[in-house]
């Protein structure tokens, strides 16, 4: 019955099926090697970390909330310089834990939407990618929506590396929101 196949198949079949097995191979290899890279223990990033195993972005914040607790008492900002900088580590924390997430699952096509969603609205200020998610289940394997997931987030974490300080105030004042209307 094979070979009853494979006779019917034309030699452009044959190179193609054997393209994609070793896309499928190299895809596997490619997500093998983004999970098994060493990463910030803090917002999981990839490249340059010290003895700490922190990344220069998180080095920083690490220094900066060090600076803050070493201040003199008597200084009436510590507090909040020590709870700006403790909110930019939390929010370090919480992006690496979604990313190191998205590398132990595969994910589904929703929530790849999800990404290019967010994605697209932080560019453009649209909504360019609603309802597709079907679509992105039926066209991308597992393996490549766990890779699209994790370049689209690596992408989105970036950013909020720039912008850490104004995430980190952005969580203190709706943090400091919800204890107020606890109250009222």
């Amino acid at each position: 019955m094979r070979e009853q196949e494979s006779k019917s198949t034309t030699p452009a079949q044959r190179n193609i099926e054997e393209f994609e097995r070793s896309r499928k191979i190299h895809t596997a290899e490619w997500l093998e090697s983004i999970r098994n890279a060493k990463r910030c223990e803090w917002c999981a990033f990839d490249h340059a970390l010290n003895r700490r195993g922190l990344c220069v972005f998180c080095e920083r914040i690490r220094k900066k909330l060090e600076k803050a607790q070493k201040e003199d008492v008597a200084d009436l900002r510590r507090p909040s310089r020590i709870r700006l900088a403790e909110a930019e580590k939390q929010n370090s924390i919480a992006w690496g834990n979604v990313l190191k997430a998205h590398l132990h699952s595969s994910p589904r096509g929703l929530h790849v939407e999800h990404l290019l969603t967010e994605l697209g609205g932080r560019m453009t200020g649209e909504i360019l990618f609603h309802g597709d998610s079907h679509e992105i289940d039926w066209t991308f394997d597992a393996t490549q929506r766990a890779i699209l997931a994790y370049l689209l987030w690596t992408i989105l974490s970036r950013q909020a590396q720039k912008c850490r300080r104004q995430f980190a105030a952005k969580d203190l004042l709706d943090a400091a929101m919800r204890q107020a209307r606890g109250r009222s």
